[in-house]
Order: C-alpha cells, then sequence, then structure tokens
C-alpha cells in the first residue's frame, strides 16, 4: 500500500471516529435532556398533586397526615394554608418555615410562605424571601415573584402607603410581563394602574394637581381607564377647557355614567360662550353639537326625579301551596310623567323597619310590551325570606314602614331616588 493509500485511509477513519463521536455525545445529551424533562414533569405532577391536598382535606386529616410524616414539606403548606383560613396565624407560621426547612428552601416553600408574610404585612420578610427565588426555571420564578409583589402592593395598598404600593406593583409589572400566565399579568395591569389614580386623588387632595396629572398619565400608560381620563379632565376643567372636554368626550363616549352629567353640560357651555366670544363659529357650532347628543343621551338613559310617580303601595302577605312560612310581596303602581320611551326599568325598593333595612331589586318592562307606557298598575317586587311584617305589628313595636324607591333605565346607569313613602299601620 503507497503512502497516499495509507493517508487517505487513516484520514477515512479518523473522519469516521469523530463523527461517531459527536452521533454518541449527541445521543447521550438527547437521553439526558429527556430524562431531564419527565423528571421536571414527575416532580411538577407530584408537587401539584400535593398542592392540592388542601382541596380534599380537612385540618384534621391534614394533621393526622403531618403527625405521620412531619418532614413532608407539602404537607406543612397545605396544613398551614388550612390554618390560615380559620385565622390561626401563629401556628400558620411555625408551619411554614418548618415547611422552608426541611425542603431545603425549595422554591415553592419560600414562595408561599413569602405570600403569606405580604398578607401579615411583614413587608421586610417578604421583600427577602423573594429575592431569594431562583431556580433554571426562570419563568417559574418569575411567576413566583410575580405573585410576592403583587401581595405586597394589595398589602399596601390595604394601609395606604400608597408610594410603596406602587413601587411594589412596579417590580410585580416587571416579572409579570415575561411570563405567559395572562390571568396574572392582566390583574397586576389593573391594580398598578387603579394604585396611580389612588395616588393622583392623594395629590389632589394635597393640592398637588401637578404631579396628581403625572400619577393619571402613568396610569394610562399602563391600562386604559375611563376614570383615570375623566379625572384627568377635572383637573384641566380650569386651565385648558379644550383638553378637558376631549377626555371629558373620550369617556362619555364609551361610559357615560362615569361622568356627572353637569360637569359636563357647563363645560361645554362655557366652550360654545368662548367660542362664540372669538368669533369662533365652526368652534361653537362643535361644541354645541357635543352638548345637543349629551342631552339627548341623558334623557335616553338618565331617570330623573319627577319622571316617574309611584303610588299605592302596599306590603301584602301570601303562602304558597304547601308551604308553612309566610312570603310577602311589594305592590305597587309606577306613573310615566315623561312623554319618552320606557321599555325597562330597573326597580330597587328599599324598606326600612326600625333598625332593619331590607331592599329587593326587579327588572320590569312593560306588560303590554309596548316601548312606552303612561301607567305600569300593580307592580310587584318578591321580599326576601328573613322579612317580617307580622309580629312587627302584632307587637306594635313599629308603626311606620319607611319605603325609599329607586330606579333607573339601564344596569349601569346610577339609581335614581324617585319617591320616599310612609306606610302607616
Amino acid at each position: 500500500m503507497n503512502n497516499n493509500k495509507r493517508a487517505s485511509l487513516i484520514q477515512e477513519y479518523f473522519c469516521t471516529f469523530i463523527v461517531s463521536i459527536i452521533l454518541i455525545f449527541s445521543l447521550c445529551m438527547c437521553f439526558e435532556l429527556q430524562l431531564y424533562f419527565n423528571t421536571e414533569e414527575i416532580i411538577n405532577k407530584r408537587e401539584l398533586k400535593m398542592k392540592n391536598l388542601f382541596n380534599f382535606y380537612n385540618i384534621s386529616q391534614l394533621e393526622a397526615m403531618h403527625k405521620k410524616d412531619p418532614n413532608n414539606h407539602m404537607i406543612s403548606i397545605n396544613l398551614a394554608k388550612a390554618y390560615e383560613t380559620i385565622q390561626n396565624y401563629s401556628l400558620a407560621n411555625d408551619l411554614y418555615k418548618k415547611a422552608i426547612i426541611s425542603s431545603g428552601n425549595s422554591e415553592y416553600s419560600l414562595y408561599v410562605y413569602a405570600v403569606f408574610c405580604a398578607k401579615r404585612k411583614w413587608y421586610g420578610l417578604a421583600t427577602d424571601l423573594a429575592e431569594e427565588l431562583y431556580s433554571n426555571n426562570k419563568k417559574k420564578t418569575y411567576k413566583y415573584k410575580a405573585e410576592i409583589y403583587y401581595e405586597l402592593a394589595k398589602s399596601m395598598d390595604e394601609n395606604k402607603e400608597y408610594d410603596a404600593s406602587v413601587k411594589a406593583y412596579q417590580i410585580a409589572y416587571k416579572y409579570a410581563k415575561n411570563i405567559k400566565d395572562k390571568k396574572i399579568y392582566e390583574a397586576i395591569c389593573e391594580g398598578y394602574s387603579k394604585e396611580f389614580i389612588k395616588l393622583a386623588d392623594y395629590h389632589i387632595n394635597n393640592n398637588q394637581p401637578d404631579k396628581a396629572i403625572l400619577d393619571l398619565n402613568n396610569s394610562l400608560g399602563i391600562k386604559e381607564q375611563d376614570i383615570a381620563k375623566y379625572k384627568l379632565g377635572l383637573i384641566y376643567q380650569n386651565t385648558d377647557k379644550v383638553l378637558a372636554e376631549k377626555y371629558f368626550n373620550e369617556v362619555f363616549k364609551h361610559n357615560p355614567y362615569i361622568i356627572n352629567p353637569y360637569i359636563y353640560n357647563k363645560l361645554l357651555q362655557d366652550l360654545i360662550l368662548d367660542s362664540k366670544q372669538g368669533n369662533n363659529m365652526h368652534g361653537a357650532d362643535f361644541y354645541n353639537t357635543r352638548l345637543n347628543n349629551l342631552k339627548s343621551k341623558m334623557k335616553e338613559s338618565y331617570l330623573f326625579k319627577g319622571d316617574l310617580y309611584i303610588d299605592n303601595s302596599k306590603i301584602v302577605r301570601y303562602k304558597k301551596m304547601l308551604s308553612k312560612d309566610a312570603r310577602y310581596e311589594l305592590h305597587f303602581d309606577i306613573k310615566n310623567n315623561t312623554k319618552l320611551n320606557i321599555n325597562k326599568l330597573y326597580i330597587l325598593p328599599e324598606i326600612y323597619m326600625g333598625e332593619k333595612k331590607y331592599t329587593a331589586e326587579k327588572k320590569i318592562s312593560n306588560s303590554n310590551n309596548a316601548g312606552y307606557f303612561d301607567i305600569m298598575e300593580d307592580v310587584i317586587v318578591g321580599l326576601p325570606e328573613d322579612f317580617q311584617f307580622d309580629d312587627l305589628i302584632k307587637k306594635k313595636k313599629q308603626k311606620d314602614v319607611i319605603i325609599k324607591y329607586y330606579a333607573k333605565k339601564q344596569s349601569r346607569a346610577p339609581w335614581t331616588l324617585i319617591k320616599i313613602e310612609f306606610l302607616k299601620f
């Protein structure tokens, strides 16, 4: 065999050897990764199963399980959660700490204890525990940290520590953006945005409108909130009427019931007058159109005192067939004093008898299925089961019954007080 053939053969063997090594190494890596993922899946399934213990066992059963296996950190955690539900926070705290030790500082045990500490307003400890969290599974770590700081933010909000709460929300928001849990992310965005609105209220109460404007713009940067736009409009109505009206109109188109119609009406009247004084007839026409739209919407959606008249109120006692207990109904007539169509009404009577208050809401419509009605006779609203009438009358403890009638045309609209009536017996 000549030297050229020998060299070629050696090169071929060498290449084959290298390729074989690479293939073997790749196969080993695949098996190792598969083993890792299978192991991770098994651990996650076991962890999930253990997490759900609390849903299937009562405290006594969990205590018995803990007695048999005191070093099982998942049983300790579930028992701690059970103690939380009955407000035995001291025992819960001891079990959470024990779970951290027995689990060797597992991520889950650190996470649940941090959430517990946040709820108990132990802010420093909750933060320290959150910062201890670290694993190769960054998504899970981010999820745990997002939830811990979310609980911290809510707890600080309860204490009216709005600055601190905003900072906690900021950290929660940072972590929530990096996870796939849409529900948590949206909850944090909602809370974060609203916290800036609360901070704006605080700054307005302390005569700091510039800071409030910054807060409200920050709120809108996180999530669109009609209430944030409305409050910006309220701030600007004395300094920039055009900008104020822009915010009012945006909110009015989306949710007209947030807007105070009297404030918006005055603002539009002022803008019409300013436009006319500046010989800006296009502006005057523009704001006049919006004013007409406001008035039309108010007539369509709002009820005003005097729009309805309620009369002939009475409380009627009845018994259902085969029932031993008596029930009560409130009967009354309604008259429509407007010339507008009313195709449905929501009625909320509040009945006061001594120190007791009873409420009963009902959606009603014209019995003739017509859009407009003049009078609806004998409207019936069932009263709550605990409503007691005869006993009070017999004992002569209460002779006057006070009824406050509230009504509205649409479910999202504010209630309007229609009438206060005194029934004598």
